[in-house]
């Protein structure tokens, strides 16, 4: 690793790349905990609520399975405007007082269906603006972004939501919304699609999806990966989708908590720990990210819960060692839809927990529901220990085919 922050802070391209996913976070951060308050005060049901802040992910299932090759098309800069520009729409529409809790859920479909077509975006960019030999090292800073802004999102939402209603929230994000677009479009650097291959030159763009999907989820190498990646991940996500019928007004906090705990695990992982020493520390992180939750199981206080939810989370920092072992077992050529696939199942599978949660919820006590859900996570990455040795090497079959 040649990286340093204060390179990255001095390199123009990262550094609005940087902006632009911090502004993304801040605004879904506080317009998600806006919309799990409305929707717990219209219906008073975990379930619901847990879908409306963590579920959006499951519409994206169907889309990604069409249009995820898209990363590898569209220049990603656009990609990104696009997504932004989605996100806009919605918390515009959100806005609009008295809206039936069914519309609030269709409008969820404008930004994550946007998102499983752009996921890979993002990353497209790092790599073109950072290199590949500090890749790894940029994506935990953009994780910082992430966990910072998170912070301070649910902080401003919990504040705000004290001292003014929802819908001036949601007008809120989409002023950041709005600022993010326009940065996006001025502020990044032009960097060409991935794939050359047009309508008239080859396979389609919904073949070439859904063959490359299939190569990769079939892997005996990739697919542990991926697995490791979403399962253990997503029950965790159901866990924090119910913060809000635990803790009500104050659940604020427990997303700050969490959010500190990915910045800590990100910071100590990406920068602190040695590039060959990370590997080994997949199997603990694994661990960390869901037994602390097993003490929700003996209903505690909101103090002790705040430390949980922070020791936990320190755990999502396995995700970078896994993300390179990713990237070193598959095929340059179709980089962006590999990304994109583990960011669109990352989301499928945190919609997946978050409905689980809510459903357990709805016929046991939030917290009872949040110690199981860690139980499970943690049976999940006990499971998937044996498929992970095959991806500690290369292996050249695991690489997918460009075309």
């Amino acid at each position: 690793m040649t990286a340093t922050y204060a390179g990255l802070v001095r390199n123009r391209g990262f550094r609005n790349l940087f902006v632009v996913q911090a502004g993304i976070m801040a605004s879904s951060s506080t317009s998600s905990l806006a919309l799990g308050v409305v929707m717990f005060a219209q219906t008073s049901s975990p379930l619901l609520t847990a879908l409306a802040m963590f579920g959006g992910p499951l519409i994206a299932f169907g889309a990604s399975y069409f249009l995820l090759s898209w990363s590898d098309r569209v220049p990603p800069r656009i990609g990104l405007a696009l997504t932004a520009t989605a996100l806009l729409v919605t918390d515009l529409l959100q806005a609009i007082p008295d809206l039936p809790w069914p519309v609030r859920f269709v409008l969820l479909a404008i930004p994550w269906i946007t998102n499983s077509a752009t996921s890979g975006s993002k990353w497209l960019i790092l790599q073109s603006v950072v290199g590949a030999d500090d890749y790894l090292f940029g994506r935990s800073t953009l994780n910082i972004a992430v966990s910072v802004t998170q912070i301070a999102g649910y902080g401003a939402g919990g504040t705000l939501l004290h001292v003014c209603s929802p819908q001036s929230i949601f007008l809120v994000a989409a002023g950041v919304d709005a600022v993010i677009v326009c940065l996006t479009l001025i502020g990044l650097p032009h960097v060409p699609p991935t794939s050359t291959t047009g309508s008239g030159h080859g396979e389609r763009m919904v073949t070439q999806t859904r063959r490359t999907n299939r190569v990769l989820l079939r892997s005996v190498v990739t697919r542990p990966i991926y697995l490791s990646l979403w399962i253990p991940n997503g029950l965790i996500v159901g866990c924090e989708a119910l913060f809000v019928p635990f803790a009500g007004n104050s659940s604020g906090y427990l997303y700050m908590a969490g959010a500190a705990g990915m910045l800590s695990g990100d910071v100590i992982v990406g920068r602190f720990v040695a590039a060959r020493r990370r590997d080994s520390l997949i199997w603990p992180l694994r661990t960390l990210i869901a037994a602390p939750y097993l003490v929700f199981l003996l209903s505690p206080s909101f103090t002790p819960a705040i430390m949980v939810v922070f020791v936990a989370s320190i755990g999502y920092a396995a995700s970078l060692p896994l993300q390179d072992r990713l990237i070193r077992n598959t095929d340059p050529a179709a980089r962006g839809q590999t990304l994109g696939l583990h960011t669109t199942g990352m989301l499928i599978f945190q919609g997946v927990g978050a409905a689980l949660a809510g459903g357990v919820a709805s016929v046991l006590e939030p917290s009872i529901a949040i110690g199981l859900m860690g139980c499970a996570s943690l049976i999940v990455t006990l499971s998937l220990t044996r498929g992970l040795r095959r991806s500690r090497m290369p292996v050249e079959a695991a690489a997918v085919p460009a075309r």
